[in-house]
C-alpha cells in the first residue's frame, strides 16, 4: 500500500464522496503500482494534484468545510 501525504488522502476522500466508482478506481490504480513508481508518478496515476503544487490544499478545503458544517456536534 502506498503511503500518501495528507493532501492526497483528502483528495481521495473528496473524489470518493463525489464519484465513488471513479474515485475508488483511481485509488486501486495507485495501490496496484505502489512501491514500483516514484511518489509523483503515483500521484499522476491517481489523477491527483501534487501536494507540492499550488492549489492542492485549496482544492479540498471547500468540501471539508461543507462536511464539517454539516456534522451534528451535539450528537457526538
Amino acid at each position: 500500500m502506498t503511503l500518501l501525504k495528507p493532501p492526497c488522502s483528502l483528495q481521495f476522500w473528496k473524489k470518493i464522496r463525489e464519484d465513488r466508482e471513479n474515485g475508488w478506481k483511481d485509488y486501486l490504480d495507485i495501490c496496484k503500482v505502489g512501491g514500483t513508481k516514484s511518489f509523483l508518478e503515483i500521484v499522476k496515476i491517481g489523477n491527483l494534484i501534487s501536494p507540492f503544487e499550488d492549489g492542492c490544499v485549496e482544492s479540498v478545503i471547500g468540501t471539508i468545510e461543507n462536511w464539517l458544517d454539516n456534522v451534528d456536534d451535539k450528537s457526538l
